[in-house]
């Protein structure tokens, strides 16, 4: 299941830039946690803070004035692009919820779980393509444009080596450097889109990223602090238990 919703997630996202800016498809997938939030108090009952909260009205808003903005000066803009991206994030949101669940109940190690997820989808992906005939047309149309190897073969090895430096990341330094790593990567992934390909810019994009972000941040804060706040509380549990003892 933690595949199908990986292929469902990852599909649809891709469709949905047919449709939409790439900075626009960033900032949505940006607002994952949302719906992250929203699939955890259904599938596992989780209760939120009001900061948590907070941060959830902060994103919305500023999703809303990056879309709204970008409705009105590009050309390229489809209310389907939106929709798309929302199925793409509800399936995010179930993969995130259900593969939490997995963990704390089978506990693999998160290389497994990548390892297992990806094969999985992999084989599905490729029965898919062979049933549909898309397996055969790829490779009529490699063979009239055969730079497409060009592009596919670094984009896997790079797409590799970002799964493998994330999973490295919380290894070392733990969960909340590796988020608030892809974090910033997505923010400089949104600046670096409207350097590479030509599209105006105004001061309301930045109004929008701005309160994205911050919602991001403040999550992220929250997190945080409740992990120093329960570490602290183990030490000091553990100190008494030593006074007992003595």
């Amino acid at each position: 299941m933690l595949a199908v919703y990986v292929i469902g997630s990852m599909g649809l996202s891709n469709w949905a830039c047919v449709y939409l800016d790439f900075p626009v498809q960033v900032i949505l997938k940006s607002s994952k946690i949302i719906f992250v939030m929203i699939a955890g108090k259904f599938i596992q009952n989780v209760r939120y803070s009001w900061v948590q909260y907070s941060a959830a009205i902060l994103m919305i808003f500023g999703i809303v004035v990056f879309t709204v903005e970008n409705i009105a000066i590009s050309p390229r803009f489809n209310y389907a692009g939106i929709l798309i991206m929302m199925f793409a994030l509800i399936g995010d949101s179930f993969m995130g919820n259900n593969q939490e669940r997995v963990m704390k109940k089978y506990r693999p190690t998160q290389s497994e779980m990548v390892h297992y997820i990806y094969l999985i989808a992999s084989m599905i992906i490729l029965a898919l393509i062979l049933i549909s005939g898309e397996f055969f047309h790829f490779f009529d149309y490699a063979l009239k444009n055969k730079t497409i190897f060009l592009m596919i073969v670094p984009f896997g090895a790079v797409g590799y080596v970002g799964s493998a430096t994330v999973l490295i990341l919380i290894e070392l330094f733990g969960v909340h450097i590796a988020v608030t790593t892809t974090t910033l990567r997505k923010f400089f992934t949104i600046l670096t889109s409207f350097f590479i390909f030509s599209k105006p810019f105004t001061w309301k994009y930045l109004i929008g990223v701005f309160l994205v972000f911050s919602g991001i941040g403040l999550n992220i804060w929250y997190k945080k602090r409740q992990e120093m706040l329960k570490e602290s509380m183990v030490s000091f549990t553990n100190s008494n238990n030593g006074k007992m003892n003595v």
